[in-house]
């Protein structure tokens, strides 16, 4: 049976998500030239600034740091928990996530104010995608080698710069 096209929007959704977290942790690492992106959480470095020589900002919060362009397009992410030294986005974050994307104007733009045009579709939707990543990362981890935690970091030269 072949996906329903709000659950294909989700996943790419999702996907979105996760990669411009892993984005914007490297941009953090490489533009402060941090060992690890989770030295914004350092005392030294909270607070609201922007992030040398690019038009991002950030914020940090708590466990988190929200990077973020005057143009409204913005991440907001923890770092805690997953195998990776992530969480994986909640329905809530994810929501927030597709309307900064609808704001800014991104490509899926509209196919994200779909999904977000009923709020409890959308949490229901986002819940089980987000379940069903978990599954499938769980069955990749179990079978995966262990990789260094700098080595989610790395630069992929090949990735587009967004």
């Amino acid at each position: 049976m072949p996906e329903q096209p709000n659950v294909r929007t989700m996943q790419i959704l999702l996907e979105d998500w996760i990669e411009l977290r892993d984005w914007s942790a490297n941009l953090l690492r490489t533009q402060f030239r941090f060992g690890d992106p989770r030295e914004i959480l350092q005392s030294e470095n909270r607070g609201n600034a922007v992030i040398p020589d690019t038009e991002w900002h950030y914020r940090t919060h708590g466990i988190g740091v929200e990077v973020y362009q005057e143009d409204g397009r913005a991440i907001d992410f923890d770092f805690d928990t997953d195998s990776l030294g992530f969480k994986i986005p909640d329905p809530w974050r994810l929501m927030i996530f597709a309307e900064t994307e609808v704001a800014a104007r991104r490509p899926m733009a509209e196919f994200y104010r779909i999904i977000l045009s009923d709020t409890d579709h959308f949490k229901i939707l986002a819940a089980e995608v987000i379940a069903a990543n978990e599954r499938r990362n769980a069955n990749k981890s179990e079978q995966a080698t262990p990789r260094k935690p700098s080595d989610q970091f790395a630069l992929n030269p090949g990735a587009p710069v967004l």
